[in-house]
């Protein structure tokens, strides 16, 4: 995984790659498989631990996905 200092410093080097390849995704309709993984974590919202009720999902993305979520919802 790519960390989002890393993405920031080298982020003038690779966004036209980065725009070519969101577009791309965005005209052909089809969203790279890569980012459509998550890795879910249980958070405890309240109440008794071991009550699977009382958990909700979390989930971390990839920091590409981000990057495209914020894209496609900025565009």
């Amino acid at each position: 995984m790519i960390s989002t200092k890393i993405l920031k410093l080298c982020g003038n080097q690779i966004s036209n790659s980065l725009a070519f390849i969101f577009n791309k995704s965005i005209t052909m309709g089809v969203l790279p498989e890569q980012l459509k993984y998550a890795i879910l974590i249980p958070l405890h919202k309240k109440g008794d631990v071991s009550n699977v009720a009382n958990y909700r999902p979390f989930s971390l993305l990839l920091v590409f996905s981000k990057v495209f979520k914020k894209q496609c919802i900025v565009d």
